[in-house]
C-alpha cells in the first residue's frame, strides 16, 4: 500500500513539473512567434538583438534561420553597431535595467534608426528613461495567451508618456494591426511643448510688423515668410513657440547670432533660411527648403549698336567681300577706259580737261565712292564705252545702296535678342551694376583670359547700387542690374509702363537659382516631426500662398506690339567716327599743304634774292 502511494505521488510530481516546463516553453515560443510576426508584418530589420530570461540556446532553436540573431549583452561587450537593428528586451529579466543603462552610456538610446520592443514594462522603467517623440518604441503586454502592442513616446523629458495600441497578437490569428502605424507617427504631437526659434532681422522695426504687411514688405522677407510658415507648423505639431530675434547670422562683437544659438543647443530651429553648404550639413540638421531665390541680370532690350557695329550688320561677310570685289572691278575697268580716252590720238582732240574724268587713281576712286553713295561725281567718262561702264556702275551700286539703307533703318529702330549670356553681356557696351551686399563669389571665380577690357573692368571694378537706384537706371537707360528678382519685380510692377515691362529681358546662368534651407540643431528629437509638418505645409499649398503674399511674381506682358527704340548718338557713332577721321585727315592735309606752300615760297624768295645778288654784282 505504501509503495503504491509513493508511486502515485511520483507520477503527480512529474506531471506537475512537466506542465510547468511545457507552459514555460509554450510562453517562450509565443513571445518569439509574436516578435517574428510583428517584424514580418512591418518588414523591419532582420538583424535582431535580444535579451531574455531563457538563454541563447532556446532563442536560437525558436528563431528562424534567416534572421541574424545575437544576444544583446554580448553585443554590448564587443561594442558592435546597433544601428538599423531590432532590439527586444524582457524587462522582467534580471539586469535588464543595467543593459539599457549600458546602451545609454556607450551608445545613443532610442535613435530613429533602431526599433525597440520592450516586454513586461513597469513604472520603474518608464520613470527612469525618456522615450523621444522620433523614436520607434513598442511595449508588448501579455493579455491571456495573446499580446497587445503599443507605440509609445514622450513629447519632452518632463511630460508624461503617451501610449497608442496599434495591434494585437494571438496564436490563432497571428498579428493584426488595429491602428495604422504610419498614421500614428504622423499625428504625434508635442502636447503644447515649447519649440525655441531664433530669427535674423536686419531692421529692428520688422519685429513689430512680421505679419501685418504695413512696413517695408521687401525688408527681411525671408524672416517674414518663415514666421508665417511656423505659425502653421505649430498648429500641425500642436506646439507653442518661443522666439528670439538676432541682428545677424554670426556673432558680431557682443551680439550673438542665429547660428551661435543653434550651435549652443539652446534653440531648436533657425527661423531665417541660409544657403546650403557642406559645413552647414556637418554642424546642423537640414530641416526643409522654404524658398528658391532667383538672381538674374535684368535689362531692357537693347539696340544692336550695344552688341556690334550696326553698320556692318545689313550684309553678311560674303556679301561685303563681293561688294568690295565689285568696287575693285569697277575701279579697274573705269581706269582702263579713261586712260584709253586720254591716250587715243583721235579721241584726245575732243577732250575738255575740266569736264572729262582724268586717268588719275584718286579721281577714279572718288567717282567710285560717289557712285556707291548715290552722290555722283563732277566729271565722268566721255566715250561710249566709258558711259556704258558708268551706267552699269550706277545701277549695280544702286541696288546695294537700297538694300543697305532699308536694312539699316530696320536695324536702328529694332532691338537685339542676342544678349542672352554672361559673355555677350560683359563683352557688350552696356554698363552693369550689382545690388548692395550681394555675393560676388561666382563672378570672382570667372576666368579673364582672352577677355576684352570691357569684360574685365565690369567685374574688377563693380558698381554697387540699391535696388531702387538700379531699377530706376534700368527704366531710364540701357543698363543691366544684378539682384534678387523677388525684390526687383516689386519695383518693376509699380513703376514700369506696359511697354517697358514687355521690353525687359533676363539672363540666367549657373548661379541663378539659389535654394534657401531651414536648419535645426544637431540630433534634435523634433527633427522628423517638424520635417513632416513642413512637407505638409508645402504639399497643401500653404507655402506657395504665403510666398506669393510677400514676393512679387514676374510682371506679365500684355502688349503684343513690337518694341521700337529711338535712334541715339550711340547708334550712329560709326558715322560720327568716320566724319571725325575725315576732319582730322583733312586738317592734317591742309597743314601739310600750307607747310609745303610756305616751303616753296621760301625757295622762290631765295631764288629771287640770289638772282638779284648776281645782278648787282655784275
Amino acid at each position: 500500500m505504501l509503495k503504491s502511494t509513493m508511486f502515485l505521488k511520483s507520477i503527480l510530481l512529474c506531471l506537475f513539473f512537466g506542465n510547468i516546463y511545457g507552459a514555460e516553453s509554450s510562453y517562450e515560443s509565443d513571445v518569439l512567434k509574436m516578435l517574428i510576426d510583428f517584424i514580418k508584418y512591418y518588414q523591419y530589420s532582420q538583424k535582431i538583438f535580444t535579451y531574455t530570461c531563457w538563454g541563447k540556446d532556446k532563442e536560437m532553436n525558436l528563431l528562424p534561420r534567416e534572421y541574424l540573431h545575437a544576444r544583446l549583452d554580448l553585443i554590448l561587450q564587443n561594442k558592435l553597431d546597433l544601428r538599423n537593428s531590432f532590439i527586444f528586451i524582457d524587462i522582467s529579466c534580471l539586469n535588464s535595467h543595467d543593459i539599457m543603462n549600458k546602451i545609454r552610456q556607450d551608445f545613443t538610446l532610442f535613435t530613429p534608426t533602431q526599433h525597440w520592443m520592450l516586454l513586461n514594462v513597469n513604472n520603474t522603467l518608464i520613470e527612469a528613461f525618456h522615450f523621444p517623440i522620433n523614436s520607434n518604441i513598442f511595449f508588448a503586454e501579455d493579455n491571456f495567451n495573446s499580446f497587445k502592442i503599443k507605440a509609445v513616446y514622450q513629447p519632452s523629458k518632463k511630460s508624461s508618456i503617451i501610449q497608442t495600441t496599434i495591434g494585437k497578437w494571438s496564436k490563432i490569428r497571428g498579428y493584426r494591426e488595429l491602428y495604422n502605424i504610419l498614421k500614428e507617427k504622423s499625428i504625434r504631437n508635442l502636447m503644447r511643448e515649447k519649440v525655441k526659434i531664433s530669427y535674423v532681422v536686419k531692421d529692428i522695426n520688422t519685429v513689430a510688423h512680421l505679419d501685418d504687411f504695413q512696413y517695408e514688405i521687401l525688408t527681411d522677407t525671408m524672416t517674414k515668410l518663415n514666421y508665417a510658415l511656423f505659425q502653421h507648423l505649430m498648429n500641425i505639431i500642436n506646439a507653442t513657440k518661443s522666439e528670439e530675434f538676432r541682428g545677424d547670422f554670426k556673432k558680431l562683437e557682443n551680439n550673438i547670432g542665429m547660428i551661435d544659438d543653434l550651435k549652443s543647443g539652446e534653440f531648436d530651429i533657425g527661423g531665417t533660411p541660409i544657403e546650403l553648404y557642406s559645413k552647414n550639413i556637418d554642424e546642423f540638421s537640414v530641416l526643409a527648403k522654404t524658398a528658391v531665390v532667383e538672381r538674374k541680370f535684368i535689362f531692357r532690350t537693347t539696340p544692336h549698336s550695344y552688341i556690334s557695329n550696326v553698320f556692318t550688320l545689313p550684309f553678311d561677310s560674303y556679301v561685303w567681300y563681293c561688294c568690295f570685289g565689285l568696287i575693285a572691278i569697277i575701279f579697274c575697268v573705269t581706269y582702263i577706259v579713261v586712260y584709253w580716252e586720254w591716250k587715243d590720238p583721235v579721241f584726245k582732240k575732243y577732250i575738255t580737261p575740266r569736264l572729262c574724268l582724268r586717268p588719275h587713281p584718286v579721281d577714279i576712286f572718288l567717282m567710285t565712292v560717289g557712285s556707291a553713295a548715290q552722290q555722283g561725281f563732277e566729271t565722268e567718262p566721255r566715250s561710249n564705252s566709258g558711259r556704258v561702264a558708268f551706267i552699269f556702275t550706277l545701277i549695280s551700286l544702286m541696288f546695294l545702296y537700297t538694300s543697305f539703307s532699308a536694312s539699316i533703318v530696320a536695324l536702328l529702330q529694332s532691338t537685339t535678342e542676342s544678349l542672352n549670356s554672361l559673355d555677350t553681356l560683359f563683352e557688350s557696351r552696356m554698363p552693369i551694376g550689382f545690388k548692395d551686399n550681394i555675393s560676388m563669389e561666382y563672378f570672382e571665380k570667372l576666368k579673364y583670359e582672352n577677355k576684352s577690357s570691357d569684360f574685365i573692368s565690369k567685374l574688377k571694378k563693380p558698381v554697387f547700387l540699391s535696388v531702387e537706384q538700379g531699377i530706376q537706371i534700368v527704366q531710364k537707360e540701357f543698363f543691366a542690374f544684378y539682384a534678387d528678382t523677388a525684390e526687383t519685380y516689386k519695383y518693376i510692377k509699380d513703376w514700369f509702363s506696359e511697354t517697358e515691362k514687355c521690353s525687359l529681358r533676363e539672363i540666367t546662368f549657373k548661379n541663378t537659382y539659389l535654394d534657401y534651407w531651414l536648419f535645426m540643431k544637431k540630433n534634435s528629437d523634433y527633427r522628423d516631426l517638424v520635417r513632416t509638418g513642413m512637407h505638409k505645409i508645402q504639399e497643401t499649398g500653404i507655402r506657395n500662398r504665403e510666398f506669393k503674399r510677400l514676393f512679387t511674381a514676374k510682371p506679365r506682358c500684355d502688349n503684343v506690339e513690337g518694341n521700337f527704340e529711338s535712334v541715339g548718338l550711340r547708334d550712329s557713332y560709326g558715322a560720327f567716327l568716320v566724319m571725325a577721321f575725315g576732319v582730322i585727315i583733312s586738317i592734317l592735309l591742309a597743314l601739310l599743304e600750307g607747310l609745303w606752300k610756305k616751303y616753296n615760297a621760301n625757295i622762290n624768295i631765295r631764288q629771287v634774292a640770289d638772282l638779284q645778288l648776281k645782278y648787282f654784282r655784275n
